[in-house]
């Protein structure tokens, strides 16, 4: 299945009601309102990725924010779909806004490294984070590198979240990079399986997963508690690996140590940073508002998710974090912050 049809698939499902709806935060009534609130109102939906991820966390705490400072907006977050997919769902308009990856979103509208051209959006704010592509294996897995899984042929259990996801689409690269598949890995006596956080946690807990490749945040949900309940180790990425995949648009950092149980020193690995985009077509001051709810409580949203403690207003406009055009109503704020 390509990944057009795999994106077209999340959405057909979407459209035909088969997946739910997470309501996080309502709206009040103008007169529950207070005093000097926005009077900004009307139901938006925010398309995220399931429960226990980073991102649901993200939403939780983005309509916190919008509820205080909006009394007369909904926000509900949506419990799916994932970096790629999220994209798809605001450019057709079965979310308003959504959360992804800020090389994802220009790939997409470039129509480069396997998305078809889209538009329909633009950027309210990035720099939230940093995530980083984390090879987590069980620490009995007889390889310290994905080299060395290539090399051995090794029988890997690999898992993934499913395709649509970031996570997803961030293994095949990653793979690739070391001359892998998920073909490969199968030939080679291994097996792939694309699922959920909870299907993957209950996997390493039961000794059935070698390895999970996923884009993750230092003291990231799912992986704090595969890290809890077994004993694990992260794989470093080389540098050598990152030149090879740096014209993807990823960094290069490290895991800090200490981010799970278990990680005590730091990991080299390719790095990304989460972008909030909103359809073109919602108001100017819709999403000055939004943008100016997020950038004003950037402290308190870092107190509500240490994964966005390092979360600036200068950060949310830079260059590398904005790679593509930044809404209008996002624009109008940040020029009259100076934060352009």
């Amino acid at each position: 299945m390509t990944m057009t049809t795999k994106r077209s698939t999340i959405l057909a499902a979407l459209a035909g009601g088969a997946l739910l709806l997470a309501a996080c935060g309502s709206g009040g009534s103008g007169e529950d309102a207070d005093d000097g609130a926005s009077d900004v109102r009307g139901q938006v939906r925010l398309a995220t990725l399931e429960q226990g991820s980073g991102w649901n966390s993200y939403g939780a705490a983005f309509s916190e924010m919008w509820r205080q400072d909006m009394p007369n907006l909904q926000v509900q977050v949506l419990p799916f779909a994932g970096g790629v997919a999220n994209i798809d769902l605001v450019a057709e308009n079965q979310a308003e806004y959504g959360l992804t990856f800020s090389p994802l979103a220009n790939w997409a509208q470039s129509g480069i490294n396997g998305f078809e051209e889209s538009s329909g959006y633009s950027a309210v704010a990035g720099g939230f984070d940093e995530y980083y592509v984390g090879i987590v294996t069980r620490e009995g897995f007889e390889a310290d590198s994905l080299e060395e899984v290539a090399e051995q042929e090794l029988p890997l259990r690999l898992y993934t979240l499913a395709p649509g996801s970031a996570g997803e689409y961030f293994a095949r690269a990653t793979l690739e990079a070391y001359g892998l598949s998920y073909d490969e890995i199968e030939a080679n006596g291994g097996s792939v399986e694309q699922t959920s956080f909870d299907v993957i946690k209950n996997a390493f807990r039961d000794g059935q997963a070698d390895m999970m490749i996923q884009v993750i945040t230092a003291n990231h949900p799912a992986t704090t508690e595969i890290a809890t309940s077994s004993d694990i180790k992260i794989l470093p990425v080389s540098e050598e690996i990152y030149e090879s995949v740096s014209e993807l648009g990823v960094g290069y950092g490290e895991i800090p140590a200490g981010s799970f149980t278990g990680v005590d020193e730091a990991v080299p690995a390719l790095t990304l940073s989460t972008l909030l985009i909103a359809r073109d077509d919602r108001s100017e001051e819709e999403v000055y508002e939004m943008t100016r709810s997020l950038i004003e409580n950037a402290e308190e949203l870092g107190e509500m998710n240490a994964s966005l403690a390092g979360f600036t207003p200068e950060r949310a406009a830079a260059d590398d974090a904005i790679t593509i055009p930044l809404h209008p109503g996002a624009e109008r704020y940040y020029e009259e912050e100076g934060l352009l």
